[in-house]
């Protein structure tokens, strides 16, 4: 749906040439998506899924990195002025980029069968959460809030899950 929106913005948008490559973008991602639905295997998601909470965490501990060493890694926005957007240099993209780091690795940390496949995600929860809130993206928050509605909605163990989720 989202990938069909932004090809139809090439009938109101201002800059057709930028809204095609956006369009390309929003296709290569769903064609990636397609590509791995019909090349993994179910034994692999839980893999893949731990490597992708793994960028998440990298990628947003680099972003805190910058704003608590400034001096050191900073880079200053203007527009930005002090909302976390590094290295997605966008705040929502980032807020919304550590909201799923922080549902994974809930996930993770709810349904794993050994304990250090626990206790790394779990672990890895300040850091995404230290991220989120000062990317000061209220769309992060939302985001993170509804996709946790739908995890509690839909996982027939939502006592235990919540259990973790307090924890």
């Amino acid at each position: 749906g989202f990938g069909v929106w932004t090809w139809l913005a090439l009938l109101w948008s201002s800059n057709p040439a930028a809204t095609v490559l956006e369009g390309l973008r929003v296709l290569f991602y769903v064609s990636v998506l397609a590509a791995l639905i019909a090349v993994l295997r179910r034994a692999y998601v839980p893999l893949l899924l731990a490597a992708t909470l793994t960028a998440i965490v990298l990628a947003s501990g680099y972003g805190l990195i910058t704003r608590l060493f400034p001096e050191r890694l900073g880079v200053f926005d203007p527009v930005a002025a002090y909302r976390l957007e590094e290295p997605l240099t966008y705040w929502n993209a980032l807020g919304v980029f550590a909201a799923m780091g922080a549902l994974l690795a809930l996930g993770f940390a709810a349904r794993s069968q050994s304990v250090v496949a626990r206790a790394l995600p779990a672990a890895s929860l300040p850091i995404l959460f230290s991220t989120l809130y000062f990317t000061y993206s209220r769309g992060g928050w939302i985001a993170g809030a509804v996709g946790l509605a739908v995890v509690v909605a839909v996982d027939p163990r939502r006592l235990q899950l919540l259990v973790n989720a307090f924890v």
